[in-house]
């Protein structure tokens, strides 16, 4: 009797190890294939590059897409395509932020813009202005996600922030000096989000 308790139990046991296991395999699997694309907006804000820290421009994003994107794609995560110390310009932003760099990246129009986050940070191939976008924005880096001057990580109006500029003929460029921390101009920046 004790022997057949024993084994019943040791049983029931390799069966809820090996559920366990099972459903540890199929979540990790399901997480890996979630993402499928990370949308790109950009957030109307001052013109000039007091943006504020990172979690003020993650919430600006938020608040943009809930305004004017939510209808359109579904998303629960926001980061603005801003570099801050820490981010080595666009190169550790995905790590830092928790998005994917080998999903497609797209417009809330649903263009796309680069095949994965190496192709972004390339030569742009799209103009921003076929999918949606504006022609100037601050980011902080430049080709190949190079950090460049992010205006004193978005507190100062003194220098000049790197990004994208499409007004010089398009398709547009990644600039070291893509336009003054300080301008008069409608400048914004990007957001990124995605859904997991």
């Amino acid at each position: 009797m004790h022997l057949l308790n024993k084994n019943l139990i040791l049983g029931i046991i390799s069966i809820f190890l090996a559920s366990s296991c099972n459903n540890s395999g199929s979540s990790t699997s399901a997480d890996a294939i979630e993402i499928e694309k990370i949308n790109v907006f950009d957030v109307n804000t001052n013109t000039n590059a007091i943006y504020g820290n990172r979690a003020t421009t993650n919430a600006a994003c938020e608040a943009e897409y809930n305004n004017t994107h939510s209808a359109t794609f579904d998303c629960n995560h926001f980061s603005a395509l801003l570099s801050y110390t820490g981010d080595n310009g666009g190169i550790n932003l995905p790590t830092n932020q928790g998005f994917p760099t080998d999903v497609p990246l797209r417009s809330h129009t649903d263009t796309l813009i680069a095949n994965d986050w190496a192709d972004f940070l390339d030569d742009i191939d799209v103009d921003f202005s076929t999918a949606g976008l504006t022609n100037i924005y601050r980011t902080g880096f430049y080709t190949d996600g190079v950090a460049g001057d992010n205006c004193s990580d978005w507190t100062s109006t003194t220098g000049n922030g790197a990004g994208y500029r499409e007004d010089f003929g398009p398709p547009g460029y990644w600039l070291a000096t893509a336009v003054a921390c300080f301008n008069t101009g409608a400048v914004s920046y990007l957001c990124l989000c995605w859904q997991q």
